[in-house]
Order: structure tokens, then C-alpha cells, then sequence
């Protein structure tokens, strides 16, 4: 495993311990970004908030199974999958929104049935993301193929 990702999973789950000693980060309910510039930057509403996913490609994610998790850091995004730690870089433009390559761990967990078919369809989805949109506590992203993923911000049930 490359040292950079041990690196940025150790600092997302400060990151998540944090968050959750907070109430969750900070969101935006304006869809649209407030910055025309490209690139994750400050302005992104995105940048320093943490989500968990709750309905993919309009499956939604058994309660009892472990939520992939997304979380916008300056310039890289990184989280769970549902088995495996993963990270990448991203960009935000409006709101546009892409990934650059998925890096994760390996590992296999043969339960619950079916969560590695998820986390395969997670990262499929990351990497065809295009677009994103911000409402309340709630992030979907778009993919280019049509499929959306939809997230809650981390410590909020709906």
C-alpha cells in the first residue's frame, strides 16, 4: 500500500472522529457552488464536509450493511467503500464535479452478501461522476452514464 494513501486514510478517520465531536461538516445549500473557478478550492461547498451514502443507481444501502463514505478534503477525496478504504483527487467547476484515478485497498468481505457488487458500483459511479447537487443535508452526485448517487451528511438520519 503506498504510504501517501496510509496517510490519507489515517487523516480521514481524524477527520471523521473529529466530525463527529461537531455535529458534522459544513455544507451549503447552494447548489451551485459559489465560485466560477475550477478546481476544488475554498469557495467549494463541497471542501471539509463528510457523507455516507445512502441509495446508489436507485438501490438503497441496508441499514445494517457498513455506508461507503465520501469526504472532501482540499484537493482529495477519500472514504469507505463499504470493504475497503479508498482515496482520489477531485475537482469542482459549478458544479461540476469529477474524480481523478481511485486508489483502494484490496480486501475482500464475503458479508453481507453482495456489499462488494456495492462497493464496486460505488467507485464505478465515483469515477464517472460529472455533476453534483446540494439540498439541505442531502448530496447527489451524477454520473455520465445517467446513475446518481445519493448521500446524507455524516450524522444526519434521515
Amino acid at each position: 500500500m503506498k504510504p501517501k494513501f496510509v496517510l490519507t486514510l489515517i487523516a480521514v478517520s481524524l477527520m471523521f472522529a473529529t466530525l463527529a465531536c461537531l455535529g458534522g461538516g459544513q455544507n451549503s445549500s447552494d447548489p451551485s457552488g459559489s465560485s466560477g473557478s475550477s478546481g476544488a478550492s475554498d469557495e467549494s461547498p463541497l471542501q471539509g464536509t463528510a457523507w455516507w451514502l445512502m441509495e446508489y443507481q436507485g438501490t438503497a444501502v441496508p441499514e445494517s450493511w457498513n455506508h461507503p463514505s465520501l469526504t472532501f478534503m482540499e484537493s482529495e477525496a477519500s472514504g469507505n467503500s463499504g470493504c475497503n478504504g479508498w482515496g482520489a483527487p477531485y475537482t469542482v467547476d459549478g458544479n461540476n464535479l469529477s474524480f481523478g484515478e481511485v486508489e483502494s485497498s484490496a480486501m475482500l468481505c464475503e458479508e453481507p452478501a453482495g456489499i462488494m457488487q456495492m462497493e464496486e458500483a460505488f467507485i464505478q459511479m465515483l469515477d464517472g461522476a460529472v455533476s453534483f447537487e446540494l439540498q439541505d443535508k442531502k448530496l447527489t452526485i451524477f454520473t455520465e452514464s445517467g446513475d446518481t448517487l445519493v448521500l446524507y451528511e455524516l450524522g444526519y438520519v434521515p
